[in-house]
């Protein structure tokens, strides 16, 4: 039989009643609080950049105000002219649509005629 040494001796710990054992290797420690580091590095990346951009703009506030609302502006105008042809789409497809079902309907309303007089 082979000497494990101190090694098996300590693989062997005896359990406590209740508590499943969880692996952890000896030299790391565990952690605990990963989530609250991330969402602080997540935070502080926010601040420093915000801070960075205000220190470094090539322009001052009350001109990137202005543009900012320029480019509101001229979003909401494409925006709503998208919207308005969409919706003539929409209704020109529903006109077609209801000529193709009425053509269809009539056509089937002579073929009924000319078979009950046959």
């Amino acid at each position: 039989m082979a000497y494990a040494g101190k090694a098996a001796a300590k693989r062997h710990k005896p359990a406590v009643p209740g508590v499943t054992p969880r692996y952890a290797p000896p030299d790391m420690p565990r952690r605990t609080n990963s989530g609250r580091a991330l969402v602080s590095g997540i935070a502080v990346g926010l601040v420093l950049g915000a801070g960075l951009a205000l220190v470094l703009a090539p322009q001052s506030g009350a001109d990137t105000r202005r543009d900012i609302g320029r480019g509101v502006r001229r979003g909401v105008r494409r925006g709503v002219r998208r919207t308005r042809d969409a919706w003539d789409d929409l209704r020109e497809e529903l006109h077609h649509a209801r000529r193709r079902f009425s053509r269809r309907h009539s056509s089937r309303e002579q073929e009924h005629e000319l078979d009950s007089r046959v």
